[in-house]
């Protein structure tokens, strides 16, 4: 691209920054709306930055059930879980000024559901269970977390990656097994810590189980590079791949 087509995309993208905030002015964001405006109506700008009406949408292992995040409000969200027989629907929000922002089965009857800022911070996970979404109990709280495998034989208890930066880890994430069974929250429902994965100047940039849902490897990069590492016993191990010229896409036999 040469030197004058750049300057006009950069200008275009200029001048729609500036615009935007006019043409939201100008239209009124009308949230209890959910079918398309007619054919013969120009789609109103907003309508492009809407958030989905249903996000995570989540099939139990049995096919009985569905989950799903659903759009509550501009900047709200809950969970809901469908009966797919009967129709019926249980629901469960987050509290103060946080937003539910993705979910997980564990079996047929039990998930997890993580709690997020508005801003986008992690803020915590919690379980449940069909029946009783009102009275999920916390598993993580004050700290992000996401899952990297549900593991096929014990599916209550996840492997899940805390975010960098928690009380003990500094700028390096972690990996844990929780125990979503159990009463209480964080120490109390981790029932494994895993070696972290320290790289000199840079940090991990995330984790891969196995077949098993057992943590395998993990990710780091260091000044631009990417290294891919093995655990062996409670110790890392660099791997021989060059991850410049390949993507690792997940974990065989």
């Amino acid at each position: 691209m040469d030197r004058r087509k750049k300057l006009l995309r950069a200008f275009g993208s200029f001048a729609f920054a500036l615009a935007f905030p006019v043409l939201v002015a100008a239209q009124k964001l009308d949230l209890e709306r959910i079918t398309p405006v007619p054919a013969t109506e120009p789609i109103p700008v907003l309508d492009f930055f809407r958030q989905p009406l249903l996000q995570q949408v989540q099939l139990n292992l049995s096919g009985t059930h569905v989950a799903a995040v659903v759009a509550a409000g501009e900047d709200d969200s809950i969970m809901m879980v469908l009966d797919l027989k009967t129709q019926t629907m249980e629901t469960v929000g987050a509290r103060d000024y946080n937003v539910i922002s993705a979910v997980r089965w564990l079996d047929d009857r039990r998930f997890i559901y993580f709690v997020s800022t508005r801003s986008g911070r992690g803020f915590g996970l919690y379980a449940g269970e069909i029946g009783r979404l009102r009275d999920t109990n916390p598993v993580l709280q004050y700290i992000g977390s996401s899952v990297i495998a549900i593991p096929p034989k014990d599916r209550t208890h996840p492997l899940v990656r805390l975010d960098e930066n928690g009380p003990s880890t500094g700028k390096y994430a972690e990996a844990v097994t929780v125990d979503t069974t159990g009463v209480g929250n964080n120490d109390r429902h981790i029932a494994n810590r895993y070696p972290i994965l320290k790289t000199g100047e840079g940090f991990n940039t995330g984790f891969l189980a196995d077949k098993d849902g057992q943590l395998a490897f993990g990710f780091t990069s260091e000044k631009g590079v990417s290294a891919l590492h093995r655990l062996v016993g409670e110790n890392w191990e660099k791997c021989p791949v060059d991850l410049e010229e390949m993507r690792v896409i997940g974990s065989g036999d």
